[in-house]
């Protein structure tokens, strides 16, 4: 898998040079030309906040950047989903239009709606592939926040209401205007989890031992994973 880096930054006339002045400018970040002709070879893999801010500088998404999803981002997704629902729409005007039989044995007209369908199914799996993405996001940032030793060494009572209006801020932040079934569900989901992850903390807290050993192993593994 190849990222998009200097694909993008050809598009917008940089040098190797010219691009890391211009990051350190517009986000903050500062890198060498080295390193960012690093990053675009894959020699060397940036951390999750650097993605962030390559992402942010050419206006596409982290999943674009990094050569993961041909779409730039999810409201791309959303809108070549319209699009492609539109022409299926097209597809069966033509249907009522011609008549079943005919339009079965159209071959051309079979072919365009096997290609929509196609695309269609596609676009669906980008859909999703957003989705969870931003899921992972939500929970990484969140663990980082709720396994931080700030919280641990905090005991007094407004412990617990920060942890609480943590969770609520992020399950918000993740929620979607237009939720369908399928996002209630995982938004369900979500609300569940974060709930036992609680759990664990509080039950760390107070001393039980399998809490405590849960707590630990999910800290050491965030540890280990620097891109988070």
């Amino acid at each position: 898998m190849v990222n998009k880096l200097r694909e993008l930054r050809n598009k917008k006339g940089l040098t190797l040079r010219a691009a890391v002045k211009e990051l350190s400018e517009k986000t903050n970040l500062s890198i060498s030309p080295d390193s960012l002709a690093k990053y675009e070879r894959g020699v060397r893999e940036p951390k999750l906040a650097v993605w962030q801010k390559l992402a942010d500088f050419y206006n596409v998404s982290i999943l674009y950047i990094q050569g993961i999803s041909p779409y730039k981002s999810a409201s791309d997704v959303r809108d070549n989903q319209k699009t492609n629902n539109k022409r299926l729409d097209i597809m069966r005007f033509f249907q009522e239009q011609l008549g079943s039989e005919t339009y079965k044995n159209d071959a051309d007209l079979q072919e365009l709606e096997n290609a929509l369908f196609e695309e269609g199914r596609q676009l669906n799996t980008e859909s999703m592939r957003y989705t969870n993405y931003d899921d992972l996001l939500a929970y990484s940032n969140l663990a980082r926040i709720l396994f931080s030793p700030a919280f641990f060494a905090d005991t007094n009572n407004k412990y617990n209401d920060k942890v609480k209006k943590q969770c609520i801020k992020i399950l918000k932040n993740n929620s979607k205007e237009n939720a369908s079934i399928a996002d209630g569900m995982q938004y369900s989901n979500n609300i569940f989890l974060l709930k036992n992850l609680f759990e664990v903390i509080l039950d760390a807290q107070d001393g039980d031992q399998e809490a405590i050993k849960i707590k630990n192993n999910i800290s050491d593994e965030l540890h280990k994973r620097d891109s988070f």
